[in-house]
């Protein structure tokens, strides 16, 4: 058996992000140190994050547990069932109004870190861009878990799916099914800006509306399984709502520099 190594552009896209988001013209005098900085907390955010299940609470361990239960009959009962009603039930204005969201999520991840960086340099709201730094951590750790178990899980996509058995899980098939990308940059991206702008309740609603929208139409392009965009979808909100919070224990502080002669990042992060 032959494993093909298999590096996800997204992972390269939010490494580049973080890069960008660290480089600037004002390093001259410390030519790497933002950089240093910049992937020295992005280390830190994954250490504290493998090892955050032994800090969970009762709760925590609830969610997990109905989470895979729900992932779970989605595999033996409901895959099927709704694949096959999305496809004999097809709507054409819905299908051209979904035709937005076809797209790679390599452009998803891309338009919304440069956004909200743009925003705040031409704000000059260094929450902002601490906002646009969080997404691409959580995107990076994101793409990372669902790219590893799609190869181990090596499971076929519906428009793949040759029948009778709707769970073909066979790392030599090259199945790249379980989870759904697309879903996992989408919510990796929501929960972040639903946790950092939750006192605005219309942003958590259309963050999450946004990211469910592009679950669906993986579904409905028949791309994805139910189970695959449901287990996309909990990991990255759990990913993305533990960077945001952790920024307590793990603080990031960037500050845009915009004069008339210079652009760029100030970072600190503070030292405990």
């Amino acid at each position: 058996m032959k494993t093909k190594l298999y590096i996800s552009k997204n992972i390269l896209v939010v490494l580049s992000m973080l890069a960008l988001l660290a480089l600037s013209p004002t390093l001259c005098a410390q030519p790497d140190s933002l950089i240093r900085k910049s992937f020295k907390h992005l280390l830190n955010n994954g250490i504290a994050l493998v090892k955050s299940p032994i800090q969970w609470n009762k709760t925590d361990w609830i969610v997990l547990g109905s989470a895979t239960a729900f992932t779970t009959a989605s595999i033996a009962f409901f895959d099927e069932p709704v694949q096959r009603y999305l496809s004999t039930h097809r709507n054409l204005p819905l299908e051209k109004s979904l035709s937005v969201f076809d797209y790679s999520d390599f452009y998803y991840t891309t338009a919304i870190v440069t956004g909200f960086t743009a925003a705040g340099f031409i704000s000059k709201n260094n929450y902002t861009i601490e906002t646009a730094y969080m997404i691409a951590e959580s995107c990076f750790y994101s793409a990372l878990l669902t790219r590893t178990i799609k190869i181990v899980a090596g499971r076929d996509r519906p428009n793949h799916w040759q029948g009778p058995d709707a769970h073909n899980w066979d790392i030599e098939s090259d199945g790249r099914s379980f989870f759904s990308g697309h879903t996992s940059m989408a919510f990796a991206a929501a929960s972040v800006i639903s946790w950092r702008y939750r006192h605005q309740k219309w942003i958590p609603w259309l963050s999450y509306g946004l990211a469910s929208t592009i679950g669906f139409q993986r579904m409905y392009y028949n791309r994805h399984w139910l189970s695959d965009v449901a287990a996309g979808a909990v990991s990255a909100t759990a990913i993305g709502l533990f960077i945001a919070k952790n920024d307590i224990a793990n603080p990031l502080k960037l500050y845009p520099i915009v004069t008339p002669h210079i652009t760029g990042l100030s970072m600190i992060i503070p030292i405990p």
